[in-house]
């Protein structure tokens, strides 16, 4: 995904990132590939009850995210970084 947005990026478009950066390092590489090219760069992060996420995940059937209950769970068990 990286590499992906950086060509993407040098080619002169823009980019957004989806994914649960769960790792501030790992939001720290994706503002430096921004930075690199001069592009500006900008994280949102998104607060929600964890239980709307498990209805939501519930509700959910043909999606291409891996997304499910159990990955939800491990991700609120982590400390936030």
């Amino acid at each position: 995904m990286e590499a992906f947005s950086a060509r993407i990026l040098a080619a002169g478009f823009p980019v957004i990132v989806d994914a649960t950066f769960l790792k501030r390092s790992l939001r720290e590489r994706f503002l430096a590939i921004a930075t690199a090219r001069e592009a500006p760069g900008l994280i949102l992060s998104l607060a929600v009850d964890p239980q709307i996420l498990r209805t939501r995940l519930a509700q959910r059937q043909a999606d291409v995210s891996d997304a499910n209950v159990a990955i939800l769970e491990a991700q609120l068990a982590r400390p936030n970084r």
